[in-house]
């Protein structure tokens, strides 16, 4: 299972709604040891959450040079590289305060 299955587990485990109601979407492989690896095809896993309502989108770190220059307009992009990073970015996007997270811009994140 992926990182988006990992942290739906978590969140149907936790108490209250870890999204705060907010639609958001993201990929990425999962290891046994929290690491989130990349994943083919996001450029238009990307568009699709965009479609479908996402203004967020959590993306493995590994998938930099497929994310840069190809976000579309609007989708806020937050680069992670294991679970507990995942997680925490989750948390604060589902409050409200997903503006004071690192996003892409126009180059890759530093991890």
């Amino acid at each position: 299972a992926g990182m988006m299955f990992s942290l739906g587990i978590i969140d149907r485990l936790s108490e209250g709604d870890m999204t705060g109601g907010k639609s958001i979407a993201g990929t990425g492989t999962m290891e046994k040891n929290g690491k989130i690896g990349p994943i083919g095809g996001i450029r238009l896993k990307m568009v699709g959450a965009m479609r479908d309502g996402a203004r967020w989108f959590i993306a493995p770190t590994s998938n930099c040079n497929e994310v840069t220059g190809h976000i579309p307009s609007g989708l806020h992009v937050v680069a992670v590289s294991n679970l507990d990073q995942a997680y925490k970015a989750l948390v604060v996007i589902g409050s409200g305060r997903g503006s004071s997270l690192p996003v892409w811009l126009k180059s890759c994140p530093v991890s």
